[in-house]
């Protein structure tokens, strides 16, 4: 039977492909997704045609894509991004989701999403909750990397325990708005509603796979992994400059800081171009909407700019690549079987560039200069473990269909909680 199926996101694109993929394989099913989400994905979602309603907050009713890129990859990131956009639109993303879910059958959240929760309680709609980056589920036993300075690995259990506790107790404040607004609504007190509290009791499925991040015991009784959720449109296509480019010689390096970091690029893709001529190599730089990004003077037949290119189309074509470390990215970089260099800015990217580092699939680089990217390639290309590696890790990978799994989670959901 067909079911509604409402799937609230926000964020960038890293944080709309996952979920685009699921509904496209629902509506496949016969079921009836729609996403509600910031308005900066509605061309995406319309293009697809999958259903699409816009829910608060809009993250250009607060600044540039410049501006608020540089406040979320700042020192106090995630806590501007938690109270100055999502709290404070609280609200008002409630009052939005609350139209769409009208005789919805399931609510599927985001991690951010925090009215998404409130909305299930309230109306008693069933809720599927969701976690992109195995950092969100704060593991004592397999730590967090959330900084180099901050590094958990060596340190027994138990002192992890004390630690998360402590961060969560640090950041317990942020959520007095949700906190109140649940009174509002005479919805009960959560003990820790920023974390456990945006967990489904009833399922949560992890989007990623188990060779990224394997089980851990305290993950939750209902936590499901399902493997990387791939978007991989059928219309997608390259360009005919890159067609033409990738037949004109050697695999490139591909240098991309994906849909957020390119908008904080600072020197990066000078960095990248110069360390690129001394390896004698190609590259292609992915540099996005943002001109300045654009290093006019180092480019050549061998070095070339594309504002954009589908990752899934572009990465196999590679010798190495080097990225932000967005979860999007660096599964699309595995899933390709390269060796990569992964250059992190914040959030998730830390822990997300420690993994690939852990599977030795690359390296991670905290400083970012000519030479350091110049060294780190040359030690990719130079040592032939890591492309075996990466093919190994490859295999695995093409084994699992994360869209697949989380579609058949979906659907078993419905006849368990019927």
């Amino acid at each position: 039977m067909s079911k509604k199926i409402v799937i609230n996101t926000f964020g960038s694109l890293g944080d709309l492909f996952p979920y685009l993929a699921i509904a496209l394989e629902l509506k496949k099913r016969g079921h009836k997704p729609i996403i509600a989400a910031n308005r900066t994905h509605q061309p995406f979602v319309e293009a697809q045609n999958i259903l699409f309603t816009h829910v608060q907050p809009e993250p250009l009713d607060f600044g540039s894509e410049q501006e608020l890129v540089q406040k979320i990859f700042s020192s106090k990131g995630l806590r501007y991004l938690v109270c100055e956009i999502l709290m404070a639109r609280l609200k008002e993303a409630y009052s939005d989701l609350e139209k769409v879910v009208v005789q919805a059958d399931l609510l599927i959240s985001h991690p951010f999403t925090f009215a998404a929760p409130l909305i299930a309680q309230k109306q008693e709609i069933p809720w599927i909750s969701t976690i992109l980056s195995p950092i969100s589920l704060l593991s004592a036993h397999d730590p967090p990397l959330f900084n180099p300075k901050l590094n958990l690995e060596s340190f027994p259990v138990w002192l992890n325990r004390l630690i998360i506790a402590f961060l969560k107790n640090q950041s317990r404040s942020w959520s007095q708005p949700l906190q109140a607004f649940r009174q509002e609504l005479g919805l009960s007190p959560v003990k820790d509603p920023f974390f456990w509290g945006q967990r489904s009791p009833e399922l949560n499925l992890s989007l990623f796979s188990s060779i990224f991040a394997p089980p851990q015991p305290d993950w939750g009784a209902f936590n499901h992994l399902t493997g990387f959720v791939f978007y991989e449109p059928y219309d997608a296509y390259l360009s005919e400059q890159l067609v033409k480019f990738l037949a004109q010689g050697s695999p490139p390096i591909i240098f991309t800081l994906g849909s957020s970091a390119i908008y904080h690029a600072g020197n990066f893709y000078r960095h990248a171009a110069k360390a690129t001529q001394k390896l004698g190599e190609r590259a292609i730089l992915l540099v996005g909407n943002n001109l300045e990004n654009i290093p006019h003077e180092l480019l050549s037949q061998n070095i070339i700019t594309v504002d954009y290119a589908a990752h899934f189309l572009l990465f196999p074509h590679a010798k190495a690549i080097v990225h932000q470390g967005g979860i999007g990215t660096t599964a699309q970089a595995i899933k390709a079987g390269k060796p990569m260099l992964v250059v992190p800015f914040g959030q998730d990217q830390y822990d997300n560039a420690n993994r690939v580092e852990q599977l030795h699939l690359g390296k991670m680089l905290t400083l970012v200069n000519d030479e350091s990217i110049y060294l780190g390639l040359n030690e990719l290309l130079q040592y032939p473990a890591f492309q075996n590696q990466a093919q190994h890790i490859k295999e695995i990978i093409t084994q699992e269909n994360g869209v697949k799994d989380a579609c058949d989670q979906i659907e078993k959901f419905f006849t368990f909680s019927a």
